[in-house]
Formats: C-alpha cells, structure tokens, sequence
C-alpha cells in the first residue's frame, strides 16, 4: 500500500531457480529447433531424425547385401540417388554432428545450472559452441 492506503502492484520477480527453469527450457527447445536440427543436401534444407537415420542405414545394409551400388536419401520431397558409400558417409557425418550437438547442448546445461546469480542466467548465451551444419554435395 502507499502512503494512501491504495494497494501498489509489484511487478512479479522470478527467483533464480524459476530463471534458471526458465533459461534450461530455452536451450531445450533450441537444441529441438531447426537452429539445429536442420542439414542441407544438394542446396535442399531438412532433417533426419534418429530413427529414420537408423532405419537408412538398416536398408542400405540390405540394399548392399543385395548386390546394390547405389542407395536414395529424401530430405522432404526430394529424393538424392547417390553411391551407397557416400550415403554411408553422408549419415556417418549427421551422426558425429549430432553427438556433437548433444554436447554443446549438456555443456550449456551444466553452465546454466552452476550460474548464480540472476544477471548472469539472464544474460547467458547458450546458441554458441554448436558445430557448423552439415551441408553435403550430390
């Protein structure tokens, strides 16, 4: 209340731990975004999840045991005919890239989770450190 009597509103102050959530939850979802998430092939921007990178390498192991030389990726609506061994490749370096994310993203975590004080979790920045995107030739 003032001097008035007139209840005052405060603005709400978050603690540092609600900060703390706050910023963790930010560097999730930038690590699930396309800031991340994406390669590119041939000039086409996209992702590969975890299973459909798993499921390719399945099937370009029987495509190989079969007798097959060449092997298709679609990112989207495009589909890239390529040798199998530079498909191999191509999902081998989406792999490293994402382990390498991954660490970028729990490094940034562990930060976050030893800073504190308020002006420090507010003014980190967790978007650098991540490799460079993996953009591949067909």
């Amino acid at each position: 209340e003032d001097e008035t009597g007139i209840p005052v509103l405060r603005r709400y102050e978050p603690s540092i731990e609600e900060l703390r959530i706050i910023k963790l939850q930010e560097l999730e979802e930038y690590d699930r975004s396309s800031a991340v998430n994406t390669i590119s092939i041939g000039g086409v921007s996209g992702w590969l999840d975890k299973a459909t990178r798993v499921g390719l390498m399945n099937s370009i192991s029987v495509e190989q045991a079969s007798g097959r030389t060449e092997t298709s990726i679609w990112l989207g609506d495009h589909r890239f005919v390529m040798p199998i061994t530079e498909a191999v490749g191509i999902l081998r370096q989406i792999e490293i890239y994402t382990v390498d994310c991954n660490n970028a993203t729990r490094e940034h975590a562990a930060a976050i989770r030893g800073l504190r004080s308020k002006e420090d979790i507010e003014a980190y920045d967790f978007k650098t450190g991540y490799p460079d995107r993996p953009c591949f030739t067909v």
